[in-house]
């Protein structure tokens, strides 16, 4: 992971790209409106406006992108994906029963703040103090995965 790098994330499209812009135009508002959607994913949609994005192909399982502006952060191996305006990276895979009815909402809600939270702080850090935004924007994730990997609201309370 790079702290320092200020450069635009390269504009890959690819296949999985494609099926995002089509999943994200055509789908994603939707899917978060729908009397179908689980309610965690209304709800992030709503409270954070396009920060996040949740794409399914049906199968049950979603996939949980951030956007992000620039490479800061983000390792060479790590899932980006670029729009025509905006790239994301992906966060989370997870099975739509964990952002279902008996999803710790409130729970969820802390981790999704604290990543964007972190991201921001980590983003307006002068360079030679970025790294250590970098570390904690990335702890952030990593306690929003482990919330949405648990089964109790519990898990996702831990820091």
């Amino acid at each position: 992971m790079s702290g320092t790098s200020d450069r635009p994330l390269r504009r890959r499209i690819g296949r999985a790209g494609l099926l995002l812009l089509l999943l994200a135009s055509v789908v994603s508002p939707t899917l978060a409106q729908s009397p179908d959607a689980p309610p965690v994913v209304s709800a992030i949609h709503r409270g954070f406006e396009g920060f996040f994005l949740f794409t399914t192909n049906g199968s049950g399982r979603y996939r949980i992108y951030q956007k992000v502006e620039d490479e800061t952060g983000i390792g060479s191996d790590a899932d980006v994906t670029c729009l025509q305006r905006d790239c994301f990276l992906r966060l989370a895979d997870v099975p739509g029963t964990r952002l279902g009815a008996d999803a710790p909402l409130g729970a969820l809600r802390v981790r999704f703040r604290a990543v964007q939270a972190a991201y921001a702080e980590m983003r307006s850090r002068p360079d030679v103090e970025r790294e250590a935004g970098v570390w904690a924007w990335w702890s952030a994730i990593g306690q929003l995965r482990a919330c949405l990997k648990g089964t109790t609201a519990g898990e996702c309370h831990r820091s």
